[in-house]
């Protein structure tokens, strides 16, 4: 972040920032094209209220451990855990979907074993475009955006919401069990793809 914000501070250091000019050496030095992935555990804030922060933290570190090698054993790289949220970005959509489902499935026979007080559920978004990735930091730009308001706002409990425009890259569409959706969240019209895991 510090090299980030270096380049913030510089440019915004006279008047009037070259806003053109700061846009194009940022992309240059942390632009990346691929595919977002938010993934929101689910039902945090009421266990919290119910069971205590530890029960909690015990259990977000649990999907931690059992996640985070399943976004990389398809190419995906985590850029930052962050609370119950795991950010990840991948050069293709398909690998994140891939990441996406396996999880979903892992979790689903992971809970399957548990009872409902140490049980995982996630919501996961993915969305495909430019974003500034710091690596093992933050990510930055309208696929994140997209994905986080998919995985965190609007995905249900095991769902995984894809953005259209990222689904419609994906070669073979028709391998994964699929339905249509247009939604709409903080006044951003959202068509979406939900994929059956």
């Amino acid at each position: 972040m510090e090299k980030l914000f270096a380049h913030l501070d510089a440019a915004d250091a006279g008047d009037a920032p070259d806003v053109a000019k700061l846009e194009l050496e940022l992309w240059r030095r942390f632009g990346r094209k691929g595919a977002a992935f938010v993934l929101d555990m689910s039902g945090t804030s009421r266990a919290v209220r119910e069971r205590g922060i530890v029960p909690l933290l015990l259990r977000i570190r649990r999907m931690q451990r059992l996640g985070i090698p399943l976004i990389e054993a398809e190419g995906g790289e985590l850029v930052k855990a962050e609370a119950d949220n795991l950010f990840a970005f991948f050069r293709h959509v398909r690998s994140a979907v891939d990441a996406a489902i396996a999880m979903q499935r892992m979790l689903a026979t992971y809970n399957a074993a548990e009872t409902s007080e140490w049980q995982i559920h996630a919501s996961i978004g993915i969305a495909q475009g430019r974003a500034l990735v710091l690596p093992g930091q933050d990510l930055f730009g309208d696929c994140v955006n997209i994905a986080a308001k998919l995985g965190e706002d609007l995905a249900q409990p095991g769902e995984i919401l894809v953005a259209l425009q990222a689904f419609s890259r994906i070669e073979a569409r028709e391998a994964y069990a699929s339905e249509g959706l247009s939604m709409e969240v903080s006044g951003l019209a959202i068509e979406a793809v939900r994929i059956v895991p």
